[in-house]
């Protein structure tokens, strides 16, 4: 699993602001919600994900009106810089396991 959340960042977040947009935002939202099936979690995986993942996640929500609308490169940029620290956090975290 911990391989498998690597990946999703790596894949939707973890780009560069004019390549990064609301699809992203919204595939990264729903590959990490199928973890909590596909690894029979009990509580939501966004718990998995070191802070200041939370804090990003509602300015993108507040940005996109809920998912609706393509964000500006501002608020893109802040979405993508606060993921990129959770990333580094969950890669500290896991080293262990991703070796």
């Amino acid at each position: 699993m911990i391989q498998k959340i690597k990946q999703i960042y790596e894949q939707y977040v973890l780009k560069d602001v004019e390549d990064f947009h609301l699809y992203d935002y919204q595939k990264f939202e729903e590959e990490i919600w199928s973890l909590k099936e596909e690894f029979n979690l009990q509580k939501s995986p966004f718990l998995l994900l070191p802070e200041p993942a939370e804090e990003a996640d509602y300015g993108m929500m507040n940005a996109t009106n809920d998912g609706f609308a393509e964000p500006d490169n501002l608020a893109k940029e802040g979405y993508i810089e606060k993921m990129r620290i959770s990333y580094n956090r969950f890669i500290e975290l896991h080293n262990n396991r991703l070796s």
